[in-house]
């Protein structure tokens, strides 16, 4: 077998589950030697997560939540709130579970 030239991790958004999902391929030049999936990187997924909520909008429960922001008048724009949350993430895997104690 060929010894690859390069090694890419690539990050991918699975919208059917919601998640990022993370594979280090091997190449040699443009081929594909050999793809295996690993742990992705916090950044990556807080980014890519961020321009996935901003692409599709807000969802029923979220709309309902900046509402009554607003009716508390408190000024709330949504894309606003995802990229300052999106500044705080260090690793949303840990956020998780310290959220679930």
């Amino acid at each position: 077998m060929a010894e690859p030239t390069h090694v890419d991790v690539v990050h991918r958004f699975d919208d059917a589950r919601g998640a990022v999902k993370a594979v280090e391929i091997d190449r040699y030049d443009a081929l594909t030697l050999a793809e295996r999936p690993v742990d992705p990187d916090p950044e990556q997924v807080a980014e890519i997560l961020t321009e996935a909520w901003l692409k599709r909008g807000p969802r029923e429960e979220h709309v309902q939540i900046l509402r009554r922001l607003r009716f508390a008048g408190i000024s709330a724009d949504g894309s606003q709130l995802v990229r300052r949350a999106r500044a705080r993430v260090r690793s949303p895997r840990r956020d998780r579970s310290e959220r679930q104690r």
